[in-house]
Formats: structure tokens, C-alpha cells, sequence
């Protein structure tokens, strides 16, 4: 069963904050999952997002950013029942 539409609208918006407000943050994308299934295909979430940095230091001071403990406290930990962090250095 899909999530409540405005509870995901706050977490796409928390996640265009962390684009405008937060420097370290280089680039930011986000979305609502487009349900489309298959053998290779998760469709159990509904919104994922993407974050870039510069570096590891920089995501570690993303992550002690006021803007990004605000929306911790506010949105993602209340409306998520799963949380998941894919950490990778791009090739």
C-alpha cells in the first residue's frame, strides 16, 4: 500500500532543502517510485533520493547540517517505516 501523498510531498521537499540550503550537497534528485515492478525491480518504497559530495568530509558536515537534523527529526524518521542508505564512490 502506497504511502499518505502529502507525507511523501514533505520528504521530496525536505530533500529540495537539503539542495538549496545545504553547501556541501552538490547535487540532489528525488522521486516517487514509479510502481513499475519486475524481477529485478524494487517497487516497495515510495520515495527515493539521491545525494552527491564532494568528498566523505563533506557529507560528514551534511549530516551535523542543521537543516539535515531538522528534517531527521521532523520528517524522515517519523513517516519512514524503512530507511535505506546506498553509500558509493562514484567510478
Amino acid at each position: 500500500k502506497a504511502g499518505n501523498p502529502i507525507d511523501q510531498q514533505r520528504i521530496i521537499n525536505a530533500v529540495h532543502d537539503f539542495g538549496r540550503k545545504i553547501p556541501e550537497v552538490q547535487s540532489a534528485a528525488v522521486g516517487k517510485s514509479d510502481g513499475v515492478g519486475g524481477p529485478f525491480s524494487d517497487t516497495s518504497y515510495d520515495v527515493s533520493f539521491i545525494l552527491t559530495f564532494e568528498s566523505d568530509a563533506a557529507r560528514l558536515r551534511y549530516n551535523e547540517h542543521p537543516v539535515h537534523q531538522q528534517a531527521a527529526k521532523d520528517v524522515f524518521l517519523p513517516l519512514s517505516r524503512k530507511l535505506l542508505f546506498y553509500r558509493f564512490v562514484s567510478e
